[in-house]
């Protein structure tokens, strides 16, 4: 995927970069790192897996393959094609889609996992952007236009399976019938690959 703008700042982030403070290392990782986790877990990634962070203004991407996405933390007013998208729930990307942000609605740090997670190098065990230091994430720093993240290879959903966190259920997805262009009218089921084809949401306690 493709940033067109970065925002005010968007930093790729996982849960942070443990056991290295006696070094001068901090731990870096998500600000809200339940938000960062339920993202992930909405599209089938370990809760491991690096998110995109963005502060405030979110950035404009245009995503270069298909995908399937999840938004959680701030609503910073999400929309894909200039149609308004719903957070919290898993979401069908096409090639040539552009997601982009709006106003701030609530919150000041909104989180974007994308299925199967984005190839970065990691640095002492860890994805987290530690601007200071200039290591980890994208090359050290937070994102700028131009910058292209490639996502990993996708796994088999039985995979995805062992790494779900227990309170994740899985069920058969009722929606639209058909890919819509409005992505907030796509069927989930419809539209992802057959091995992808389920609704995921944080079952009750």
């Amino acid at each position: 995927m493709i940033i067109e703008k970065p925002g005010l700042l968007s930093t790729i982030q996982d849960l942070g970069r443990n056991g290295y403070k006696r070094y001068g290392v901090i731990t870096s990782g998500a600000m809200d790192q339940l938000a960062h986790r339920i993202a992930n877990m909405l599209v089938l990634n370990g809760e491991k897996e690096e998110t995109v962070e963005m502060t405030m203004i979110g950035p404009e991407i245009r995503f270069q393959e298909d995908a399937v996405i999840a938004i959680t933390g701030g609503n910073l007013s999400p929309s894909i094609n200039g149609h308004d998208v719903k957070m919290y729930r898993p979401i069908t990307v096409r090639d040539g889609d552009v997601l982009s942000f709006g106003r701030a609605v609530s919150g000041i740090r909104s989180y974007l996992a994308v299925h199967g997670g984005f190839s970065i190098e990691r640095v002492m065990q860890s994805g987290s952007t530690y601007l200071k230091a200039g290591i980890g994430g994208y090359k050290g720093r937070a994102l700028k236009k131009g910058d292209e993240l490639r996502l990993k290879k996708r796994i088999s959903l039985e995979q995805k399976r062992n790494l779900a966190h227990p309170k994740v259920a899985f069920f058969r997805s009722a929606g639209v019938p058909s890919c819509a262009k409005d992505p907030s009218q796509r069927s989930y089921s419809a539209c992802a690959p057959r091995r992808l084809r389920t609704v995921h949401t944080i079952a009750s306690s």
